[in-house]
């Protein structure tokens, strides 16, 4: 109902809101990107506990809601070949008290059994004004927020950089095909792969032009 409502400024139409609703990739990514996070990293009984057993937090619809005039999205609206990357101007305020971006993506149905269960692979990675960098998901397996540098991570289809406190001015946030082995987007004829972002604590989010190496 939001989305029909058009409270993140995606613009959809006059439908329902069975029709207007958001790509499946999308809506994961809202969930987790406004999810209540809780400190699973204290111990107790259960001291083994890790993120992959953990997940993301619990899904909170106020929070959602609350966080939309500081939340961009992207709809998979952009479609990316192997080795493309769009690349993310996001602006964050003073005083802002987390930055967070998500992206997901829809991923082929691996090979029962094997190692690695991807088969095509998209990452993210966020730059800071002072050209720190914020890998997807680095630090973020053992703890609530993003450790600087780090590497790249190709197994997960669900990519995080959540950032307290952080600084203000123009991020660079980078979204890159690194693997695409199978087609996702079948509406175009070439072997390609779509995503969805979503960024909370900016007060814009313009994408620049794709880059190809």
């Amino acid at each position: 109902e939001m989305w029909a409502d058009n409270v993140w400024g995606t613009a959809p139409g006059m439908g329902t809101v069975f029709a207007e609703r958001p790509h499946f990739a999308t809506m994961k990514a809202l969930l987790i990107n406004t999810a209540a996070q809780y400190d699973w990293t204290a111990g107790g009984p259960n001291a083994d506990i890790d993120r992959f057993k953990q997940g993301w937090g619990y899904p909170q619809a106020q929070a959602a809601y609350d966080r939309a005039p500081l939340t961009k999205v992207v709809n998979e609206d952009s479609v990316l070949e192997a080795m493309e990357r769009d690349i993310y101007q996001a602006t964050v305020p003073a005083a802002q008290d987390a930055l967070k971006i998500t992206m997901v993506y829809a991923d082929r149905a691996g090979t029962p059994g094997a190692a690695l269960h991807r088969v095509n692979d998209v990452t993210v990675k966020a730059t800071a004004p002072d050209g720190t960098v914020y890998w997807g998901n680095s630090g973020l397996i053992s703890g609530l927020w993003s450790a600087p540098a780090g590497t790249a991570d190709t197994k997960n289809t669900v990519e995080n950089v959540f950032i307290q406190n952080p600084m203000a001015g123009v991020w660079q946030i980078q979204v890159e095909a690194t693997e695409v082995n199978m087609d996702v987007h079948i509406e175009t004829p070439e072997d390609d792969q779509d995503y969805a972002l979503v960024v909370y604590g900016v007060t814009d989010l313009v994408l620049g032009v794709i880059f190809e190496d």
